[in-house]
């Protein structure tokens, strides 16, 4: 069986058509992903990692509207640990039919018969230019959370990067917008009662220096909860306090509240596994309050 999509259908085939680039990234990155679900799902001591896997998914269609199917993910995710092999394999096969279905409704424009993958784009952008698809699907999660948010911001300072990574980087980028979001951007009374603007803000920079990329996320909402973190901060100064990678393993989440994009703990540690496995760095940084910001570098990105 499949997840019938009868939420913003159409609003996931404009989305498909108008990004179809992206649609098919999204469409490769998931097969890979239920490719390795299929190898880890038997295997108990993999089962962190199918937890980050199906997060992963799940943020994913929710940024071509697939809101059935990540409801349906939202769901099983909490239920992981006690899911025998074959009702994992369950789970990959109603993934794999969904995605199937809108694929053949939008087999027109986008060459797709079948449920194999598509090679990457080739080619360079401006991330700038590449990721204006963020700025939307943050917009439309701010809209479901009632929450304000202004477009978000991309600087690349007319850096020129790999469409195949800047694609990849959009996918896993999304479940920082689904922190910022979910726990970062306060209310309108909450910003009212602060001070704030009326309107929380993402922003999202990307520059060259000596052959490495350094990009940086950061949104200007409340801040980590420090209080999770207890005991465990490396350095403070005056307000700005850094937190080490390895507390956002093992599900440690920087807030108390779960919600159908973020708070399980899990969304933070695929995007530091994403940039990891690139042989990058990331540093997260937090100011109770003000902002929380993840500082990125990949070494020689520009070399390869």
């Amino acid at each position: 069986m499949a997840v019938s999509l009868k939420k913003n259908l159409l609003k996931t085939d404009q989305k498909i058509a108008s990004h179809t680039e992206q649609f098919k990234c999204l469409y490769t990155s998931s097969a890979a992903l239920l490719a390795r679900m299929k190898e880890c799902g038997f295997k108990l001591e993999a089962r962190e990692e199918l937890f980050r896997i199906v997060h992963t998914l799940k943020g994913n269609v929710g940024a071509f509207y697939m809101d059935d199917l990540a409801e349906y993910l939202h769901e099983v995710e909490a239920e992981l640990a006690s899911k025998s092999y074959p009702e994992v394999l369950e789970i990959i096969n109603i993934v794999e039919k969904t995605f199937a279905d809108v694929i053949a409704r939008n087999s027109s424009y986008l060459n797709l018969n079948d449920w194999k993958p598509s090679l990457p784009s080739e080619g360079y952008e401006r991330p700038s230019r590449a990721l204006v698809f963020l700025s939307d699907y943050a917009l439309n999660l701010s809209k479901e959370a009632n929450k304000k948010l202004n477009p978000i911001s991309i600087e690349d300072f007319g850096v020129i990067i790999r469409k195949d990574f800047l694609q990849e980087f959009q996918l896993y980028a999304t479940h920082l917008i689904g922190n910022s979001i979910g726990h970062g951007i306060e209310d309108a009374l909450e910003m009212e009662r602060l001070g704030k603007e009326p309107q929380g803000s993402i922003h999202i920079s990307f520059k060259e220096n000596k052959k490495n990329l350094l990009i940086c996320f950061s949104d200007d909402g409340r801040g980590l909860d420090l209080s999770l973190f207890k005991g465990h901060l490396v350095s403070q100064n005056n307000s700005v306090v850094e937190i080490p990678n390895h507390l956002f393993q093992n599900r440690l989440s920087g807030s108390k509240r779960i919600s159908k994009t973020s708070g399980r703990g899990v969304g933070v540690s695929a995007f530091l596994e994403f940039i990891h496995k690139r042989g990058g760095e990331v540093k997260v940084f937090t100011s109770t309050g003000s902002f929380c910001r993840f500082e990125i570098k990949l070494f020689n990105f520009f070399e390869e």
